[in-house]
């Protein structure tokens, strides 16, 4: 975590895929061959790391509350789902996509209004 400004930044873009239709699908047309959908949860559990210290120092307490509530939600959607997810354009017409979005929506609207950290 040398780099926190790229620590947080990637923490926002995974959030903003996470959260968006067509980032999802621009990166599905990117990398045909890859499971977009198991990467989506394959890429929050690659940068949320609330267990190293220098992560907590990136984020304002109500940033870390806000990652932590959603880790949990995308930690039940993942245990709800298949091992195994279907392609992209399958899952986007499930339920658990659906929450997956709004919940990580509302985490990056936190991010964006407590602004940078310095």
């Amino acid at each position: 975590m040398s780099d926190g400004k790229h620590v947080r930044e990637r923490v926002r873009e995974v959030l903003a895929l996470l959260s968006s239709l067509q980032l999802q699908r621009a990166y599905q047309a990117r990398v045909p061959a890859v499971n977009v959908a198991e990467e989506l949860f394959n890429q929050w559990d690659d940068w949320y790391r609330p267990d190293n210290p220098q992560f907590g120092a990136l984020f304002s307490v109500d940033e870390i509350r806000a990652l932590g509530e959603f880790s949990k939600i995308i930690d039940a959607i993942a245990e709800e789902t298949p091992q195994m997810l279907p392609p992209l354009e399958e899952f986007m017409q499930t339920e658990a996509w659906r929450r997956l979005c709004a919940e990580a929506q509302k985490a990056l609207g936190v991010l964006a209004i407590q602004g940078p950290s310095d």
